[in-house]
């Protein structure tokens, strides 16, 4: 069995030690749909509980609330958002990612040993402390977080910066987040921003693509590490295994507890982040890039005005790199 099917079949085994999340939709209207992680699509009916690995996905009238513990999500209309799970410090926490389009958050205060949900886009990572936000994201991958009250950490490209009340940033897929502006409260119109990206990867689809296969592969690395460890702690654990199964008593439960269970709890959050990246790749995937092809297709037809034969093949390379990276790490019911 090769290292990626033995990470599969190990993640299904020990989804056991994982802590499960769960989030509840409390309210929609208009076009709302979801997909769980099982490949199942539902209405979102108030009272429908969320779990790891699903998707909500609004039309052009649709809008949906969402609570997971004490933090109230808002999907505004012509969205694709993901609930996921994921370690921090040690801690199994709930992930908002905004794929396409904008959500709205509003988080109680986060103790200092908290470490939150992790939010994000494709491109960006925003740890928050008691906060309101907005999180918007266009097709190509660029950012917006805007923060109506508290304080917001924004991280892209190894770099991060403080937004602070009434502040915004901008984030260029595969950049640092670029310079923290001042925002009047009510006066910022993110449908414009979103016209405005779209219109930008239209006028330079090739620039699209780049920005694409930066994040595709930047995935891609994290997945690598991740698994990497993974594989390392598994060739320990070996080792660590046969000492076991050679003492007696108390000797080898206080081992087991004191040198074996930790790393096995280690290791499922390991597999747990492998599978957050995963799910995010496979996203920005089935979404993102869809939407990139179907509006430059429209139009290239209309105007002829590119290279659609170049557009083509950079555009397939990408999804052969995600095939070839990404795909062995999914199961069935991702597909």
């Amino acid at each position: 069995m090769n290292n990626r099917k033995f990470f599969v079949v190990l993640f299904l085994c020990l989804a056991t030690l994982l802590t499960a999340i769960e989030a509840e939709i409390t309210y929609s209207q208009g076009e709302v749909s979801i997909r769980d992680s099982f490949g199942d699509n539902w209405l979102a009916d108030p009272g429908f509980r969320l779990s790891s690995g699903d998707t909500v996905t609004t039309g052009a009238d649709g809008h949906c609330e969402i609570i997971d513990g004490s933090t109230q999500i808002t999907i505004a209309p012509d969205t694709v958002f993901q609930y996921l799970e994921y370690s921090d410090s040690g801690k199994s926490v709930s992930g908002f990612q905004c794929v396409l389009g904008q959500m709205n958050l509003v988080l109680q205060n986060i103790t200092g040993s908290d470490p939150g949900p992790r939010i994000s886009t494709a491109s960006t990572v925003a740890g928050v402390r008691g906060t309101k936000l907005s999180v918007i994201a266009s097709a190509d991958g660029n950012s917006l977080v805007v923060v109506q009250e508290g304080r917001v950490e924004v991280q892209a490209a190894g770099k991060s910066v403080e937004v602070n009340a009434e502040q915004g940033v901008e984030v260029v897929a595969g950049n640092a987040p670029g310079q923290v502006f001042e925002v009047l409260r009510g006066q910022m119109d993110f449908s414009n921003w979103i016209e405005k990206q779209n219109q930008a990867f239209l006028d330079n689809p090739m620039a699209a693509l780049e920005k694409a296969d930066l994040q595709m592969k930047a995935f891609i690395e994290q997945i690598s590490a991740l698994n990497r460890e993974f594989l390392e702690g598994e060739i320990e654990m070996k080792t660590l295994r046969e000492k076991l199964d050679n003492l007696e008593g108390n000797e080898k439960k206080n081992f087991y507890a004191e040198v074996i269970f930790p790393r096995e709890v280690h290791s499922s959050y390991l597999q747990l982040n492998i599978r957050y990246f995963v799910l995010s790749a496979l996203s920005m995937r089935r979404y993102m890039m869809t939407s990139i092809y179907i509006k430059v297709k429209m139009n290239w037809l209309i105007k002829h005005d590119f290279d659609w034969a170049g557009f083509s093949e950079k555009y397939n390379r990408i999804l052969a790199t995600f095939e070839n990276q990404v795909m062995p790490y999914l199961v069935l019911r991702d597909i």
